[in-house]
């Protein structure tokens, strides 16, 4: 209801910001891999954009998990480890990668539509996934994963890819990003 309404928090929550830094620095990575940019190069790049944009308000965090640098080195561990991985960025029709997807489709028998914006669409062995991307503190095991079946947000992200969009689209992803005062997985 908050969304439909346009309210926003006055200030932005630590974890929010923080999250969404390493998403954008993800989103970086993802994109400069997509055109062919180098791991050590990519990796650079996205660490600046995210430095350019989030440092100022980072870097003022006392939380060790969630400041300036927990977010460079969960940026810095997903190029290393998975920089090469198996996934594939999927791209649009016009041959943009399909990072930050926004969608809005009609609700069959109403009169409203439902929006979104999807972190990725990558293909993994032919089949299309939408993925997104979570930032927590708690540790990556079965439990917390299990935290997001159900979730509503990836039953009506593949609904509308499937039933509204006519995507392949094979299921729903989260990749989990764990940050600590000193690591990060």
């Amino acid at each position: 209801l908050r969304a439909r309404l346009g309210w926003r928090p006055k200030k932005e929550r630590k974890q929010s910001l923080f999250g969404n830094a390493v998403h954008f620095g993800c989103e970086q990575l993802d994109l400069h891999r997509a055109g062919g940019v180098p791991q050590a190069e990519a990796m650079a790049q996205a660490l600046v954009s995210v430095l350019t944009r989030y440092g100022p308000d980072l870097r003022l965090e006392e939380d060790a998990a969630y400041n300036m640098e927990a977010a460079s080195r969960a940026i810095v561990w997903r190029a290393l480890e998975f920089y090469n991985d198996n996934f594939m960025l999927a791209r649009l029709e016009d041959g943009t990668p399909a990072l930050e997807v926004r969608f809005e489709v009609p609700v069959p028998n109403a009169d409203w539509r439902m929006s979104g914006r999807i972190d990725r669409m990558a293909s993994l062995n032919g089949d299309l996934y939408v993925v997104d991307t979570k930032t927590t503190k708690s540790a990556l095991s079965e439990y917390w994963f299990a935290s997001f079946h159900p979730l509503n947000q990836s039953y009506a992200y593949v609904w509308a890819m499937r039933r509204i969009l006519g995507l392949p689209v094979k299921g729903f992803m989260v990749e989990g990003v764990q940050t600590g005062v000193n690591f990060t997985r």
